[in-house]
Parts: structure tokens; sequence; C-alpha cells
């Protein structure tokens, strides 16, 4: 027989909420450093309130290095270094508070094509992105903060009180290595981005 279809619906068993009034977040520490060229993110998100950040990922040591959807603009954006900054966003909104969002992320300096060094999926879709506010990292720049020993990496907390609020479920990140969209989810045969089963990624040490 030809290619089967996956399923239309999948269901994901654990998902967390946060909540902007409990100032609920989580973070870890690596121990150790990590590789400060290459990451993937991957998670599905729904958002309850707009009107706040919502800090998929960020790491702060003198510089920080974050992954958040603005409240200003509702846009993704990847910030590498706050001072010497590489700052890209999408141009698609994440305003619809009842539809679960894929964002998958992936960031590798060492390509020799600016466009390479980071890359955004939405629900399968990869971006065109924004540069205006900083453009790309150059080729072969090192991460301000992500996967540094003993630097707090933070999902939910964008620092001061700046908490957000909405779910996160199937969050992956990866220290070192770069993976696409199509490692994390897959088109149902109505033609719908849904979850898969992940298997075979390689987290790295400090992912």
């Amino acid at each position: 027989g030809g290619a089967q279809h996956p399923i239309n619906v999948t269901t994901i068993d654990n998902s967390l909420r946060f909540n902007n009034s409990d100032s609920s977040f989580l973070s870890y520490q690596p121990g150790d450093n990590g590789d400060t060229q290459k990451m993937t993110y991957s998670g599905w998100i729904k958002r309850t309130n707009t009107s706040k950040y919502q800090m998929l990922l960020q790491a702060v040591d003198s510089q920080y290095d974050s992954i958040w959807i603005e409240p200003t603009n509702s846009k993704l954006q990847v910030i590498l270094g706050s001072t010497s900054t590489a700052i890209v966003k999408t141009n698609i909104t994440f305003i619809d508070t009842s539809k679960w969002y894929h964002i998958c992320v992936n960031v590798d300096t060492t390509q020799a094509t600016d466009t390479d060094r980071i890359k955004i999926w939405v629900d399968g879709d990869l971006q065109t992105l924004d540069t205006s506010g900083g453009g790309y990292p150059t080729q072969n720049a090192v991460f301000a903060a992500w996967f540094k020993s003993n630097i707090t990496h933070r999902i939910n907390f964008e620092g001061g009180s700046t908490y957000g609020s909405g779910y996160f479920a199937e969050v992956h990140v990866a220290e070192g290595t770069t993976y696409d969209m199509d490692n994390f989810g897959q088109y149902g045969s109505n033609g719908y981005w849904i979850p898969k089963t992940v298997s075979g990624i390689t987290y790295g040490d400090e992912g």
C-alpha cells in the first residue's frame, strides 16, 4: 500500500499551566559549560494572557539569550546577546488564546549563510523573519548565556516581576545539535500540524 497519513488528533498526557499572579516559572542551572553555538528549542504553547511576556527560554549572564513572545506586538523574538545584539522576530503574531502553537527554533551560528543561523518554524511552517531589530548573528558568534555553567535558565520568567500566563507542553531543549520541526510534529490527514512521539533526540550534557 501507499504512505499512510498520521492520526488527526494526538493527546499530550501532561502540560503545565502558569499564571502570572502566581509568579510561577521553571529554572535550571547547567553544571558545566556546554556548546555555545548550536541549540534547538521545541515546545507547544497556548497563551492565556497576551499582555504578558511569554518567556520560552532565557538565560542571563552579563548579557542574555532569549526566546520569547512580546506583549507589545505578540511576535516571537529570538535574542542572542543584549548589547552586541542579534535579534530576529516572526512576522506572524500569536494572539489566539484558544489555540496551541508549535514553536521550533534552531540556532547554529557556524553556518555560512546568515538565514541558516536562526530558523523558526510555527506549526510546521518555516518562517520568513523580520531582521529590522538587529538581524542574524555573525558567523561563529557564541551565546551570551545559554548552556554556561551555573547560569540560571528560565521558562516563563523574564526578570524582575515579569511572569507569563499560559500552557506549555512537550518542551525540548537540545544543546549542541540542531533539529528541524519534523522531529517534533507531523501533519495529520486533515492537514493540521499535530504532535508526534519524539525519539532519537540528543539533548547534550546541558540540554
